[in-house]
């Protein structure tokens, strides 16, 4: 149903599209897209009245059925909105469809996005990264860790597939606790070119004793409350180099 009419009461207007965002996939390089529709809504209390409907390249407005300005879309009504894609280039492309209406701020906007292939330039590269690794440490410096390399598919490229870089090597000194690892893989001809993947490798703290402890104690009694009694505490030790405090109940003393 699109309204036309011109006896729509006065009120607020505003323009509602029917997505935010809207993608077109991959067409090759040079062929135009399927029409995407984007729904328009008067969803104010007063009539729409849009000014204009314009896209940026490569999208292009390949139709729409809206009133044109002086003529307004009454409060509920809707009318559609076409876009086709056709990428000139390999890779992402990026771009609006934009409203100008008396709407609130004046103007709206619809994100498009999409990607252009060819023979030579596809979107199959993917990275797989390996399952996170956790270990006990070694030292106060944390535990050399080594994983599996991560996997990276590239369809194309057969037995050459591109090289992964880590920002942390494998069999490199992990200190305790968690550290995210970035893995990633660029390769030129594929629609997103550089793909990253993250895995988590966690070294534990699990040498935390006691050193030092005394040994039983049996003394006798110098009142009717007992005796006072002194011993050395034990000390803590702990690789990461802080050891931690040590109370003993009761208290030395």
């Amino acid at each position: 149903q699109v309204g036309q009419g011109n006896s729509t009461p006065a009120g607020n207007p505003a323009n509602s599209c029917s997505m935010a965002t809207q993608g077109f996939g991959a067409p090759t390089v040079g062929t135009t897209s399927a029409a995407a529709t984007i729904w328009v809504t008067s969803s104010g209390t007063g009539p729409l009245v849009i000014s204009s409907i314009a896209t940026t390249a490569p999208f292009t407005l390949a139709g729409n059925d809206c009133p044109a300005a002086p003529l307004p879309l009454a409060p509920g009504s809707y009318c559609q909105v076409q876009v086709t894609f056709t990428p000139a280039t390999c890779g992402y492309s990026s771009g609006n469809l934009s409203f100008a209406d008396n709407g609130p701020n004046g103007s709206q906007s619809v994100f498009l996005q999409g990607g252009g292939v060819t023979g030579t330039c596809d979107g199959d590269l993917l990275l797989n990264p390996p399952l996170d690794v956790t270990v006990d440490s070694t030292s106060s410096s944390g535990a050399v860790v080594r994983y599996l390399s991560p996997i990276v598919l590239d369809a194309d490229e057969g037995a050459n597939p591109p090289a992964i870089t880590c920002d942390h090597a494998s069999g490199s000194t992990f200190p305790i606790g968690t550290t995210v690892v970035t893995c990633q893989a660029t390769d030129g001809d594929d629609v997103t070119n550089t793909v990253t993947a993250t895995f988590r490798v966690t070294v534990n703290d699990t040498d935390l004793a006691l050193t030092g402890l005394p040994s039983d104690i049996t003394t006798t009694p110098s009142g009717p409350s007992g005796a006072v009694v002194n011993y050395t505490p034990p000390t803590a030790v702990d690789e990461d180099g802080t050891s931690p405090p040590v109370d003993c109940s009761p208290a030395s003393g």
